[in-house]
């Protein structure tokens, strides 16, 4: 999960400076490749863009 450092995005840790600096260079060189994140969250699921991996039942 790209977003999995977000807790430390306020450190000012050089370690954590240098992963953030990796992870932005490595999301650039994805994005010239044409590789981009789907953006999902409150989208209602679409078999042909998103891939169904646990199921839920609910009442009504």
């Amino acid at each position: 999960d790209w977003q999995a450092g977000e807790q430390l995005a306020n450190k000012s840790d050089p370690w954590v400076e240098g992963v953030k600096l990796v992870l932005k260079q490595f999301a650039g060189i994805l994005k010239n490749h044409g590789i981009e994140e789907i953006k999902t969250v409150g989208e209602m699921f679409n078999p042909e863009l998103h891939e169904a991996v646990g199921e839920e039942e609910v009442e009504g």
